[in-house]
């Protein structure tokens, strides 16, 4: 079984080294509005955390971030939506969430990588979980 967000996910791509997924969600047919997520590995300092923890000072995202679910026992996706009270759904269009997922995306790739020597990177990380980095970028062409 695909785990949430992928399994909803209408687009999915990599940035700084982070799985992205865009999910746009139907309550009943009355509203329809964009959802994002970034999935962190588990050697990732914000793994261990919760959504509540993540928001300032660590993470400024549209809303704040309002989920957090470990998608696997290797990754924990995190996300924000755009159907909050105050929110023009109109103006939360695909094209401002994808950037707002790249943004946050970004933000994690700036957090520390959790117990691990100094000298790792986020490539390394990845790595240990069978990932592997390089081939994101020459696959999406960064």
């Amino acid at each position: 079984m695909i785990p949430y967000p992928e399994n909803k996910a209408i687009e999915k791509f990599y940035h700084c080294g982070f799985k992205c997924f865009l999910v746009k969600k139907d309550i009943g047919g009355i509203l329809e509005f964009y959802c994002g997520y970034v999935a962190v590995p588990k050697c990732h300092w914000a793994f261990s955390l919760e959504e509540k923890t993540m928001n300032p000072p660590y993470i400024f995202i549209h809303g704040g971030i309002t989920f957090s679910t470990n998608m696997t026992e290797d990754f924990k996706v995190f996300g924000f939506d755009c159907s909050h009270a105050s929110d023009d759904i109109g103006f939360w269009n695909r094209d401002r969430v994808i950037d707002e997922i790249k943004n946050l995306a970004e933000q994690f790739s700036k957090l520390p990588i959790m117990d691990t020597p100094d000298e790792m990177t986020m490539d390394d990380c990845l790595e240990t979980l069978g990932v592997f980095p390089f081939l994101i970028r020459m696959l999406s062409g960064k």
